[in-house]
């Protein structure tokens, strides 16, 4: 069901009797919660965004009935509209057991989490260490709880043992990927939990509502997105541990995420069309599908292997971004608390070579200037900004300066202006500033060198005006009006990254005529010493 935008004044009210949903933007933990239940039972409903002052979620049940409680909206909306009573518990020891867990949600863990994010994102002015340190302690407690419950035999959801129940729906906004990742919690410390919320996250209504195909796509002109494969790292600032088994769960929810992707493609396949090469975004473009594209964010994702890195290429990754927020075994990470390498170790001088060697792009945002330098200085094949700004606008730690962005002209790569407010200009987050980024770079080394990496998975908050994809149009007029030209803005909305998708694939393929080996790992061994030589007596080999 598409999510309109509308005024509270243009809002009809007479509305049939099916569930209205009115959504905040930029606050989805409480909203999605009734329109999981309502596509996952297959009940039709309107959604929609006002434009208001109001952060709670609102639901017209029908009937003039009005509430602003998730929780009592799932109930009402599962015991009116679910008719098996499958997700509200059939028998009274069931309904009890998912109000148990509906409770602690309430109660607990969603005001808790709600106040981490408040505090922490959405209002940094007002952030307080202490407090928000007490916030973090507490929610580790109450994964805790959520673990220890979901680790009894059969438990394999929370509410009911065999069976998804509203009190999962309630709590797994509170417990998804993004929110964990931005409160910098890792699933691998609450292993029942992840394996609960990967699960649940795979039914079909939970994907549905996620995905949130709706009309902004449209509004916005959507023709082609990078898909992020991303996982947070492993705590490798603290240890400096770049071992291949402290990376295993990395590369384990790396192809998840990748499969992930792949399913969303085939089951959306009038909206959606993978693509490999330029070829495929145009044949995707030009049959009104928005051309997917998958991107993975950090090499901590491949285990420190050639060959997982080979293998994402198969399945269908085109960048890899060298690190995010820590350093890994080949370079160093802006966000780690100190160098390690200097720039590159050897080992990603290597890797660089092996990814143009098999036509995957190398991403270097989220690296340290050193590693930009290092790998700009070495690659054979043009590289991307995915989502970075300029220093020279506003300056912090993940955004390039001048001399960088002078060695990407040289190199043929392309800059993509993020959308975070923090890299755009913390005290003016607004459309403006964005165009003031993309217009620095032009000037700079030349327009045929932006793009746009909005990165709207990533962020909180985006800056004013370019709220979501709808708002794409506004900002391409804002350019024109700025006076570039349209041939500059044709690339700088996708045809510079087309181009470095080709000029990738052409150096690839020249390398491989050349012959140029590829980079090997070392594979263990499975027969010892003592069991070669069992083999050869048996088989009377004689040396």
């Amino acid at each position: 069901m598409p999510i309109n935008k509308l005024s509270a004044k243009s809002l009809d009210l007479d509305v049939p009797d099916k569930p209205l949903i009115f959504v905040v933007e930029g606050r989805y933990q409480n909203w999605i919660k009734p329109i999981i239940l309502l596509e996952c039972i297959n009940k039709d409903y309107d959604a929609v965004c006002l434009d208001g002052p109001a952060t709670r979620t609102e639901c017209s049940l029908g009937e003039r009935i009005t509430s602003w409680d998730s929780s009592q909206i799932l109930l009402h909306l599962a015991n009116k509209y679910d008719v098996e009573k499958s997700w509200s518990g059939s028998t009274v020891a069931e309904q009890l057991e998912i109000g148990n867990w509906l409770t602690f949600e309430t109660a607990s863990l969603g005001p808790t989490a709600k106040y981490w994010v408040w505090y922490s994102i959405r209002k940094p002015e007002e952030k307080n260490p202490k407090a928000e340190a007490k916030m973090l302690a507490d929610l580790r407690v109450q994964y805790g709880i959520l673990d220890k419950h979901l680790s009894q035999p059969g438990q394999t959801f929370i509410g009911l043992k065999d069976r998804p129940t509203i009190a999962d729906i309630a709590i797994y906004p509170f417990a998804d990927d993004p929110t964990m990742a931005r409160m910098g919690i890792s699933k691998d410390d609450f292993p029942a939990l992840r394996e609960w919320s990967e699960k649940f996250s795979q039914i079909p209504g939970v994907m549905k509502a996620y995905m949130e195909m709706d009309s902004r796509k449209e509004d916005g002109c959507v023709g082609g997105v990078f898909w992020s494969a991303y996982v947070p790292c492993p705590n490798e600032n603290a240890t400096n541990n770049f071992s291949t088994e402290v990376h295993y769960e990395s590369l384990r929810a790396t192809l998840q995420q990748i499969d992930t992707i792949h399913i969303l493609v085939e089951r959306y396949p009038d909206d959606l069309q993978l693509a490999t090469t330029s070829k495929e975004v145009w044949q995707a473009f030009q049959s009104g599908k928005i051309a997917s594209l998958i991107g993975v964010e950090g090499l901590h994702q491949i285990a420190n292997s050639a060959s997982a890195l080979r293998n994402f290429h198969r399945l269908g990754v085109r960048y890899i971004t060298l690190t995010h927020d820590s350093n890994n075994l080949y370079a160093d990470s802006t966000n780690a608390a100190a160098s390690h390498h200097g720039g590159l170790s050897e080992k990603g001088v290597e890797m660089i070579k092996e990814m143009n060697r098999i036509g995957m792009i190398v991403d270097l945002s989220h690296t340290s200037v050193q590693a930009q330098k290092d790998a700009l200085s070495i690659a054979k094949a043009p590289l991307i900004f995915s989502h970075s700004s300029c220093s020279s606008i506003t300056w912090h730690p993940r955004n390039s300066p001048d001399d960088v962005l002078n060695m990407l002209k040289i190199n043929g790569g392309v800059f993509m202006v993020s959308f975070l407010r923090k890299l755009t200009d913390a005290n003016n987050p607004t459309l403006s500033r964005v165009a003031d980024h993309i217009q620095y770079v032009g000037e700079k080394i030349g327009y045929e060198h932006v793009g746009i990496g909005s990165d709207f998975d990533g962020v909180m908050q985006t800056p004013l005006g370019l709220e979501d994809v709808s708002k794409f149009p506004f900002l391409i007029a804002e350019l024109l009006m700025r006076g570039i030209s349209e041939p500059s803005i044709k690339g700088i909305v996708g045809l510079n990254v087309l181009r470095v998708l080709d000029e990738v694939q052409n150096v690839s393929e020249m390398m491989k005529e050349k012959g140029v080996e590829m980079l090997h790992d070392w594979i263990e061994p499975i027969w010892d010493e003592q069991v070669r030589e069992e083999v050869k007596r048996v088989r009377g080999v004689v040396e």
